[in-house]
């Protein structure tokens, strides 16, 4: 016996929601499944559809503003190297003082 699959994925999830309704709306009063609610399913349908083109989007611009503080972070890490090379020359015998800059300093 064939088996009729529902995906697991919420958006995916949300698709075939979307699918079945446009199938029940182009069979108007001819539908199988119009005692079911689908015309009440629908808004629903469609906003979690938005919500998730919303997230989609979010992830992207956060994504996108990641990118951007790792590239300036690298540009940083150079001149904190620096930093903390310097500071060492200078107080070589000393280094516990580099913690008053903020580096983390193992005995």
């Amino acid at each position: 016996m064939a088996k009729v699959k529902i995906p697991k994925s919420h958006y995916e999830i949300l698709l075939l929601a979307e699918e079945i309704y446009n199938h029940h709306k182009d069979k108007g009063v001819d539908s199988d499944i119009g005692a079911l609610g689908w015309d009440a399913l629908k808004v629903k349908i469609d906003e979690g559809i938005a919500y998730h083109n919303e997230a989609v989007e979010h992830r992207l611009q956060a994504e996108a503003k990641f990118e951007k503080r790792n590239t300036l972070a690298a540009e940083i890490l150079t001149i904190i190297r620096k930093t903390r090379d310097q500071l060492k020359v200078i107080h070589g015998k000393e280094l516990h003082q580099l913690g008053d800059y903020g580096f983390t300093v193992d005995d």
